[in-house]
């Protein structure tokens, strides 16, 4: 790896690492029976006042080109704002447990849409690393305090699970594409802006006659800001550097030792117990990485041609 590839992975796995946390910063909004629609319009809006001043204070405010409207427009709609519709109407159907599970096939859908979209042939040691990182994900989330009993399903919320799923597939492949003329801080601002202005009627509909009685306070106002800041605004920065300098296959596999730090934070924050089994899983999940991001896969090999 040179040097731009070893930074856009440290921040990958500090861009995990975050989006890992979101889930501990959501439960305690949650326990503060703060509504999830509620939840996801704060959120963006924080994270569009960030990035807008971020761009104004670095010099990068810039327009999207007409012929690339579309394509920013696409990017958005399928995250963050389809994918978190589908996300959050799954997990009224499906366990919590169940739903992860769906969405940790991402990068099992992203070789297939290589394929199709691209004729990208991707390698046999990328299978086995997607294989093993799906693998440990699974011992995690089915290791935890009754995870395997609380595999509450209906046909509608898998359908859902799988929407989210392939939200995040379409997404990688967009944004692929999308940061070959742009950079990450600018892609992230405008698809945090366009999400705002999708949730916003949506906030308004649901919410408005609740409005009086959201939960704000100090710690709801500051898990607010660290999940608009740091999770929707520098997460996502740092996955789409790391989609240019990488490939979208290395970051989705990095992307999926998440739920690590997610047991990790819970273990120290709520005093969540961390099971032996569950060490398995991080020590698997880990192991994916090193096979995966070996030698360059052929998306990038096609990418540099």
């Amino acid at each position: 790896m040179n040097n731009l590839k070893i930074r856009a992975f440290i921040g990958l796995l500090i861009g995990t690492l975050l989006w890992g946390l979101s889930y501990v910063f959501s439960k305690s909004l949650i326990e503060a029976e703060m509504n999830s629609i509620t939840i996801i319009f704060f959120r963006s809006l924080i994270a569009s006042i960030c990035l807008i001043l971020f761009m104004f204070f670095t010099g990068n405010m810039m327009k999207i080109k007409k012929e690339h409207m579309k394509t920013m427009l696409l990017l958005s709609l399928f995250q963050p704002s389809l994918y978190f519709i589908f996300e959050l109407y799954s997990m009224h159907y499906n366990s919590a447990t169940l739903t992860s599970l769906i969405v940790s096939l991402v990068p099992l859908f992203i070789p297939f849409a290589l394929f199709m979209t691209e004729k990208i042939k991707v390698m046999t040691r990328t299978y086995i690393a997607i294989a093993m990182s799906i693998a440990g994900v699974s011992v995690l989330l089915l290791s935890g305090d009754s995870a395997a009993n609380n595999l509450t399903t209906s046909p509608l919320g898998v359908v859902l699970a799988f929407g989210a799923t392939g939200c995040a597939v379409m997404y990688g492949i967009i944004a692929r594409k999308i940061t070959k003329h742009y950079n990450a801080l600018v892609i992230t601002s405008y698809q945090n802006i366009f999400g705002f202005m999708f949730f916003t009627p949506i906030f308004l509909v649901m919410e408005r006659n609740s409005f009086s009685e959201i939960p704000l306070n100090s710690s709801t106002i500051t898990s607010l800001i660290l999940l608009g800041v740091f999770c929707s605004a520098i997460a996502f920065m740092l996955y789409l550097n790391a989609i240019k300098y990488l490939g979208v296959l290395v970051s989705t596999i990095t992307n999926n030792i998440s739920p690590i730090f997610t047991v990790i934070g819970a273990y120290f924050i709520f005093g969540d117990k961390l099971f032996p089994v569950q060490i398995i899983g991080i020590i698997l999940t880990v192991s994916s990485l090193f096979v995966g991001t070996l030698n360059r896969n052929n998306e990038q090999s096609r990418d540099n041609k």
